[in-house]
């Protein structure tokens, strides 16, 4: 059954980040990613916790692939700890709100590592993961690259389980990939499911399955 509700994102409260011993100038970002690595689970998750804020300047994104740090967070999306793959999630969602960490988000081949948490039993690391892919999707290359990965029949899929919020992103994930590439969503029975959610209580899932049939029909 799908949920409807609305998820909130809380971090265990043994997560400060004022207890994060960050290092300043040049030297943060490699202590960062040292610490993605370190065998101790409070120590991932507060470096994880830092970058959420680091990370949304640019600089510091072309900063962080330059230490590796692409390779860190893609062997954290497989991390036993729920709370890892969430704000791994997270700081890749971040990164892909600039074109360079939408740029490294394919060059890392990354879309495929974060898709796989599509079925994530932990809530926040899969709206995280649909954030992220959906972010990627808005340029060209992202779109293509997610065509790439068959992701459409998987995301199609999605619309039949998925809470209301992620319905919503997937819903615009697959406006920026059918705009130019439907051929994988008609395969995958996406007119089909679309119609059905003509019908749905919200407003703005309706007119979203409106515009996204409207993007197969129209081609």
């Amino acid at each position: 059954m799908a949920a409807t509700t609305r998820i909130t994102t809380a971090l265990p409260p043994n997560i400060d980040i004022t207890k994060a011993e960050l290092a300043y100038g040049e030297h943060m970002l490699p202590k960062l990613n040292r610490q993605l690595q370190d065998e101790t689970l409070i120590t991932r998750q507060r470096a994880l916790n830092a970058l959420c804020d680091v990370l949304h300047n640019p600089e510091h994104v072309s900063a962080a692939l330059k230490v590796g740090m692409a390779n860190s967070l893609k062997k954290l999306l497989c991390d036993s700890d729920g709370t890892v793959r969430w704000k791994a999630t997270e700081v890749l969602f971040i990164c892909s709100n600039h074109a360079i960490g939408r740029d490294s988000i394919l060059q890392f081949e990354l879309i495929e590592p974060i898709s796989d948490l599509f079925d994530d039993t932990h809530d926040d690391a899969r709206l995280m993961s649909h954030r992220a892919v959906e972010s990627v999707s808005h340029t060209v290359n992202g779109a293509q690259g997610i065509v790439s990965a068959n992701l459409i029949g998987k995301l199609v899929e999605k619309l039949k389980t998925e809470t209301d919020e992620i319905k919503e992103i997937v819903l615009d994930t697959l406006h920026y990939c059918m705009r130019s590439i439907p051929t994988q969503a008609l395969g995958a029975g996406a007119i089909e499911v679309l119609t059905t959610m003509l019908g749905h209580k919200s407003w703005e899932i309706r007119g979203k399955s409106a515009r996204d049939i409207m993007d197969i029909t129209f081609l």
